[in-house]
């Protein structure tokens, strides 16, 4: 799947399912992340537009477990690996990720282009590039640089960028600088504070979400990821209204 069909068909997926959230697929530490997995899943079909992967859920269930967490799922899968190295590292783990059958990849955008992202542009993956994260510290850093990893999600052409529910603000520069042609998912809502909905009011497309859907256990995550939806999906209409 090319960067550009990635983009189109989760723009398809979030329509079809009726929802913009993507579920954060993060198996606590003392669950079985196979058997948690798939029954999670199965709560939510029909309520969420995609899956995340975080690297600790990968590692606990190995390139086998994961396969066959992405085969009963059936949907868009996003692997959260945070890429931050060099190109010939960035390559070879986005060969991987393929292989295992993610539909695309998340990277960091604060090393730069040349000699790093740009070992991405040629990958049959969909890339989302950090811009800025979501946690209380990331402002110290992120900010020096927001704008210039900006300009690398618009040199490399690469999908969207990841950006925080917490700060509604950088969700709106973001959509500014880069306008409607690329995706904006953003984590941080319930756990990080960020109610359903904020980071879309302000123009992100999707938001992404895990502990408030999942936790205490996968038992009545069904519900919970349909109220967070609705909630989100009220907020999206009333921006499109205004």
């Amino acid at each position: 799947m090319s960067r550009s069909e990635f983009r189109a068909k989760f723009l398809k997926e979030m329509e079809v399912r009726r929802s913009k959230i993507v579920l954060a697929l993060d198996a606590p530490a003392d669950v079985d992340p196979i058997t948690w997995s798939l029954s999670l899943l199965k709560e939510v079909d029909g309520y969420v537009a995609a899956v995340k992967v975080g690297l600790p859920t990968l590692l606990r269930c190995g390139i086998s477990g994961m396969k066959a967490i992405l085969k009963a799922w059936g949907g868009l899968s996003i692997l959260d690996l945070k890429l931050a190295d060099v190109a010939h590292v960035n390559r070879l783990l986005a060969g991987l990720a393929g292989e295992m059958g993610f539909d695309a990849i998340i990277a960091h955008g604060f090393v730069g282009y040349e000699g790093a992202l740009d070992a991405l542009v040629d990958q049959n993956l969909g890339v989302l590039v950090v811009a800025y994260m979501s946690h209380p510290g990331a402002e110290g850093t992120f900010e020096k640089v927001f704008d210039k990893i900006l300009e690398t999600v618009k040199l490399g052409e690469f999908d969207g960028a990841i950006v925080p529910a917490t700060r509604p603000g950088v969700v709106r520069r973001a959509r500014s600088a880069l306008g409607r042609g690329y995706l904006l998912l953003a984590p941080g809502v319930g756990a990080q504070g960020a109610r359903p909905g904020d980071a879309i009011a302000a123009g992100a497309d999707a938001e992404i979400v895990g502990r408030a859907i999942y936790h205490p256990s996968p038992d009545g995550a069904g519900e919970r990821a349909r109220r967070i939806r609705d909630e989100a999906m009220e907020k999206a209409n009333l921006r499109t209204s205004l």
